[in-house]
Formats: structure tokens, C-alpha cells, sequence
């Protein structure tokens, strides 16, 4: 098993970096297992709603994980406000670093991971195969 840390720097969209990270780093895909941070503006879908919400002030990372993929990756994270208040969602493009986001990814041996439309959600679901 081999962790890598990544830093992302003030003024980077987080979900772009992150998608970026494969080519980058020379990895096919790889689990998102933690993230901590904070953006100074943040765009973030919640559970069933079509367009993300959008926050122009400062918001610590609590949490947050997913998966990479060669396709895009599929994010959830939760952020609190400077009076603590905690929302949670999707990662949405838009969403920029305010000081730092440190976070831990496991890149995938052994199994190809893909995000491919599934007709039974009318979402991009995650598609593992394995490839040994």
C-alpha cells in the first residue's frame, strides 16, 4: 500500500486540482481518504438538488473523501462557517483554496476504476473491474 500526501496552495480550484492529480502523479485512480483545509469560496451540491450552492466567505474542511478517477472524480466533504455552522455535499468546481488543503490518497493496484453513466441512477456511477 503506498499513501501519497498532496498539498494544495491558496488560489486553486480543489476540484480541479484533484482531477488533475492522476496525470500529475502518474497514477490511474486512487481513494480520497481525508482532507483537511479551508477555501475562501465554495461551491458545493447538496443531497438531491441539480445546481451547487455557492459560499463567498471563508469555510474550514472538516472532512472529506472519494475517488479519482480518469474521468473525474466524485467528491462529498463537510465545511463549517466562521460561526461553526456545518453544511455537507458534493464538491463543486469553483471551489477555491484559501491558506492550504492537505490530503491523503491511496492510489488503486490491482482493479480499474471508471465513472460511467448508469441508466438504473441517470448518474456517472463509479464502474470497478479488476485487472489481474
Amino acid at each position: 500500500m503506498k499513501l501519497i500526501p498532496v498539498r494544495f496552495n491558496p488560489g486553486e480550484d480543489l476540484r480541479q486540482a484533484l482531477n488533475a492529480l492522476p496525470e500529475k502523479l502518474g497514477f490511474q485512480s486512487a481513494f480520497l481518504l481525508s482532507a483537511i483545509g479551508s477555501l475562501q469560496e465554495v461551491r458545493i451540491r447538496f443531497a438531491n438538488q441539480k445546481e451547487p450552492t455557492h459560499f463567498r466567505d471563508f469555510h474550514e474542511i472538516l472532512t472529506m473523501n472519494g475517488c479519482v478517477t480518469p474521468e473525474g472524480g466524485h467528491y462529498h466533504m463537510m465545511i463549517s462557517d466562521s460561526c461553526g455552522k456545518v453544511y455537507g455535499g458534493h464538491l463543486c468546481l469553483g471551489s477555491i483554496v484559501y491558506t492550504t488543503v492537505e490530503l491523503a490518497l491511496l492510489p488503486v493496484m490491482d482493479h480499474s476504476l471508471s465513472r460511467e453513466f448508469d441508466e438504473q441512477t441517470g448518474f456517472s456511477e463509479l464502474f470497478v473491474k479488476e485487472t489481474i
